[in-house]
């Protein structure tokens, strides 16, 4: 961890005097040491960074370190990561060709191949790098935004849709409305959020911009199902919520006499049903074990463990891993815009309520990943350090068992596949 934060903020020198610090952690032990290492090298630039990361890029056995050299190189130098990236831009995986339009998106963010990719998850990793490169009103991103803001993918979509609200404009206001209307076939609810986003940054333009949205938008639009989304009015934008009334009741898919069962069974109940095991078998890893807290955390643990032996995790790949911060799954996509499938789109959305408890992230704990309050579903992370600022906010479900399976969790990286997870009781 000490070698980790080093390296961070080493990369932030911009000296490429300093690039032989971070060229003696390639080679550490530690895999997510060595990721660090090649994003501090873009950081700091020079001929000796470049030949190693093109090494890197190369050589690396680590699916992510090979990808961070990749994103590296687009910002140490663009013309060798042109090079460097030609085969991962014609690559079948999706997720090279998305590393590959993310570097891209960096160096010439103007060229349109990344836009024609078949693979949504592609299209979307570009243009959320590009929009993070430039974040004031950029014409070329704003055209980018227009001619996508009707795709097919809900994650395109929301990032779209977040570009467009920077600029605010009335015109947008019919393309922004049909995206809103297109949300309601996708499995997640970013893209109709970020629609409204856009619809209520054009309505606080101006009183003549507010009634037209009025007129266009709220007088022709039904107030959502999903509390989620009248949440999000009611937080955001007064108009829409006067529309759409209260954004409770909450909706958890569950009755009285369920909550009543889960009670029993995880806080009242004997030791095995209040505290069962999770085992996260890892392909290259190892494995570890995860004791889940039914007494501290009812509604979280029924629902991870309902998912669990469903068989939902098994395969999926650790779409998200930030060396001693976090490890993240519990997205199918694999791109962290997923989740289980809605049955009727993300308008009926639900989710289970935040139990904040007295467990804090001290130690290894399974953390629900949220977009906001109450708004867990099946994405999870597990803290690699002590993270006190996260305590509180985000639910603690479960405590990793200390022993061997440490040593794995430390050993994750980005890309990893999770080859199942199973559930057990002791």
């Amino acid at each position: 961890g000490v070698r980790i934060y080093a390296l961070l903020a080493l990369g932030t020198w911009r000296d490429s005097s300093l690039a032989p610090y971070a060229l003696a952690r390639l080679d550490d032990s530690v895999v997510n040491v060595r990721v660090q290492a090649a994003t501090a090298l873009g950081g700091l630039g020079g001929a000796q960074a470049v030949a190693a990361l093109l090494a890197a890029r190369r050589d690396a056995p680590a699916w992510a370190l090979r990808r961070e050299a990749l994103l590296a190189l687009a910002r140490a130098d663009s013309t060798a990561f042109q090079t460097a990236a030609a085969d991962w831009a014609a690559s079948l995986d999706w997720r090279e060709r998305a590393a590959a339009a993310e570097g891209w998106a960096v160096t010439r963010p103007g060229e349109p191949g990344w836009r024609d990719d078949p693979d949504g998850r592609v299209v979307a990793a570009a243009l959320q790098a590009w929009s993070s490169e430039v974040p004031g009103i950029d014409p070329a991103l704003l055209a980018a935004a227009r001619a996508l803001i009707g795709h097919p993918d809900a994650g395109v979509r929301s990032v779209a849709a977040d570009i467009l609200a920077r600029a605010a404009d009335p015109a947008d206001l019919p393309a922004l409305a049909a995206a809103w209307h297109a949300a309601d076939q996708d499995s997640f609810p970013e893209a109709a959020q970020s629609a409204l986003g856009a619809l209520a940054a054009i309505a606080a333009r101006s009183d003549t911009a507010a009634a037209l949205v009025e007129r266009r938008f709220l007088a022709a639009t039904s107030a959502p199902p999903s509390y989620l989304l009248r949440r999000w009015a009611a937080e955001r934008w007064p108009a829409a919520a006067a529309r759409w009334g209260r954004a409770l009741p909450l909706e958890t898919r569950r009755g009285s006499a369920e909550y009543r069962d889960i009670v029993r069974r995880r806080r009242l109940g004997a030791p095995a049903g209040r505290r069962p095991r999770a085992r996260f078998e890892t392909d290259g890893a190892g494995t570890f074990e995860v004791e889940l807290l039914g007494d501290e955390a009812p509604l979280t643990v029924e629902h991870f463990v309902t998912l669990a032996r469903s068989g939902f995790f098994d395969g999926h790949r650790w779409h998200r891993v930030v060396p001693n911060f976090v490890v993240q799954d519990g997205d199918p996509r694999g791109d962290g815009w997923g989740g289980p499938p809605l049955p009727r789109g993300p308008r009926h959305a639900y989710a289970i309520r935040d139990e904040i408890n007295r467990v804090r992230y001290a130690g290894p704990v399974l953390g629900m990943a949220l977009s906001g309050p109450d708004t867990g579903n099946s994405q999870w992370f597990v803290n690699l350090s002590p993270q006190p600022h996260l305590d509180g906010t985000y639910t603690v479900f479960g405590r990793v068992v200390r022993g061997p399976g440490l040593s794995a969790l430390q050993a994750i990286t980005q890309g990893d596949r999770i080859t199942r997870v199973r559930v057990s009781v002791h």
